[in-house]
């Protein structure tokens, strides 16, 4: 696993819009978005849904041909 590299508010280009409406959806549902356990949530899961979709990203033909 040492070619993982780990994803980082440095290396990851992560809109603030994004965490934004993440604090919106907890704060619907009835949560603290700045309570101390949930303060980083907004940007954990905007960076994993920037991983977790990031395929919309890349030419499925580089990555068939390199299979």
């Amino acid at each position: 696993m040492k070619n993982l590299k780990r994803i980082t508010s440095e290396n990851e280009n992560i809109p603030g819009d994004m965490q934004r409406s993440v604090k919106e959806l907890l704060a619907h549902i009835g949560e603290d978005p700045t309570r101390p356990g949930l303060q980083r949530t907004p940007l954990r899961v905007a960076k994993s849904l920037k991983f977790l979709t990031k395929g919309y990203e890349e030419d499925p033909y580089e990555v068939v041909n390199s299979a």
